[in-house]
C-alpha cells in the first residue's frame, strides 16, 4: 500500500493546495523523498539486524511506519516529504529484511516459491492502495464533495501505518522470538 499510496492523491492534493504545472515540482519531491528513504532504509539494515537483532528490526520498520503516517495526514508540504521520506526508510529496511527472514525460517526447497510471496503481497498492496483511491471526490467536485470524502486522502495515506501496527501486534503477541539461525548464531539459544 505505502508504494502506491500517494499516487491516487496527489492530483486532490495538488488541486487542495492550488499547486499548479509550476509547482509540480513538490509532486516530484513528495513522490522521491519515499525512493530516497528505501535507499537509506536499505543501506541502515545491516547495522540495525547486527545491533537489534530480526525480531526488534521488524519493531523498528514498523515504527518509521507509524511515524510516517502520522505525519503523513498533516497538509503541509513539509510534513508530507518527511512523512514520505521516513516511510521510505521503513520500506528499505522491511523489503531488505523479507528475504533474510525467509531464509532464515524456512527450508531451502521452499525459498523460491515462498520468495516470490513479498513481490506479490507487494502488489496486492498496490492494488489496495489504488482500490482505495475510489472513494475520492473527483478533482473538479472536491469543492463541493462532503467532508468526509474530502478528508478521505488521509486514511489512504497513513493505511500502511494501520498495517505496520497489527504487524507488531501480531509479531509481539503470536511470534515472540527470534529466528533459529539468528538464534544459534548470536548463541541465543533460549530464543529457540
Amino acid at each position: 500500500i505505502l508504494l502506491a499510496s500517494f499516487n491516487p492523491v496527489q492530483r486532490i492534493l495538488s488541486r487542495m493546495e492550488n499547486w499548479g504545472d509550476s509547482e509540480s515540482w513538490r509532486i516530484g519531491m513528495i513522490t522521491s523523498a519515499l525512493t530516497l528513504g528505501a535507499l537509506v532504509g536499505a543501506l541502515l539494515l545491516n547495522y540495525i539486524l547486527k545491533s537489534y537483532g530480526r525480531k526488534r528490526t521488524i519493531y523498528i520498520t514498523d515504527f518509521f511506519a507509524i511515524i510516517g503516517g502520522i505525519l503523513s495526514v498533516f497538509q503541509n508540504f513539509p510534513c508530507m516529504v518527511i512523512s514520505r521520506l521516513i516511510y521510505g526508510i521503513g520500506f528499505g529496511i522491511n523489503f531488505s529484511l523479507n528475504p533474510i527472514l525467509l531464509k532464515e525460517t524456512i527450508p531451502r526447497k521452499l525459498f523460491g516459491p515462498y520468495g516470490s510471496y513479498t513481490h506479490l503481497g507487494l502488489n496486492i498492496g498496490v492494488i489496495v492502495a489504488f482500490s482505495m483511491a475510489f472513494g475520492l471526490p473527483g478533482v473538479d467536485s472536491i469543492d463541493s464533495a462532503s467532508l468526509i470524502r474530502r478528508e478521505y486522502w488521509r486514511l489512504i495515506l497513513a493505511a500502511p501505518a494501520f498495517f505496520a501496527l497489527i504487524r507488531s501486534f501480531v509479531v509481539y503477541f503470536f511470534f515472540n522470538f527470534e529466528t533459529p539461525l539468528y538464534s544459534l548464531k548470536s548463541d541465543k539459544k533460549k530464543d529457540y
